[in-house]
């Protein structure tokens, strides 16, 4: 488990990251069911906080969060979890490009390319 100092609020003086199998149960239970009303597209941050009980409670959407490396909240997460910024700033193009129909089928051994 990560300790993260979280400066933001009086109430919280430490962030302790979840484990994987909690953080994605609630990302399905109430992240991505904040994020689908909204009609955001591709990529969204959703802040999510425990109260004092352990329940999820929903803090903040934000369909166009910030994409600066080391600094934005959605990339030091990314990073955390092992992606590189280029990988995910490319799995952001991929998703936009495919819902646009701009991607040329992948053949076997070659990766997908966006079409110019």
């Amino acid at each position: 488990m990560l300790n993260i100092p979280y400066t933001h609020s009086r109430i919280l003086t430490n962030a302790i990251a979840l484990n994987k199998i909690l953080a994605k149960r609630i990302w399905r239970d109430h992240g991505l069911q904040a994020h689908i009303p909204l009609g955001a597209l591709d990529i969204s941050r959703v802040d999510i906080r425990l109260d004092m009980n352990g329940n999820p409670q929903l803090m903040e959407i934000n369909p166009l969060p910030g994409l600066t490396p080391g600094y934005s909240d959605i990339c030091i997460q990314a990073a955390v979890d092992g992606i590189r910024y280029e990988d995910f700033i490319l799995e952001i193009l991929y998703l936009a490009a495919g819902r646009w129909e701009l991607l040329e089928p992948s053949r076997k051994g070659t990766k997908t390319s966006i079409v110019k």
